[in-house]
């Protein structure tokens, strides 16, 4: 979360509306680099799981990986590429119905299919 507000504060926000609230595991993992970025660990950490004790963490299945990898495929096929984390974050989101939350939506909007909340 790396000290951005926006980040917690959207997440906090959506605690009380009907918005699903899975995470998927690669989210889990960005996350974490930015422990390992912190000057600060154990307060990111703290931060980190402060939201996502009350979320359920959503794996790779075949069928989320599976639909990654068409989409990496057609974004190649077209000339541009986005990286790999943010495809699988999508691709769980459409297999879920759910948005992306972000607070960087320029990849993700490059996916067809997927809905975008920026924060």
């Amino acid at each position: 979360m790396n000290g951005d507000d926006g980040a917690v504060e959207a997440a906090r926000e959506i605690e009380g509306s009907s918005v699903p609230q899975r995470v998927p595991a690669q989210v889990v993992y960005e996350l974490y680099v930015g422990v390992g970025y912190s000057e600060s660990a154990s307060r990111e950490v703290e931060n980190i799981q402060s939201v996502l004790e009350s979320r359920p963490i959503v794996g790779l299945t075949e069928d989320v990986a599976k639909h990654a990898g068409r989409i990496d495929g057609q974004l190649r096929r077209e000339g541009g590429r986005i990286g790999q984390g943010d495809i699988k974050i999508a691709a769980t989101a459409i297999r879920h119905d759910e948005p992306v939350i972000t607070g960087n939506p320029a990849d993700f909007n490059r996916i067809p299919d997927v809905e975008v909340r920026e924060y």
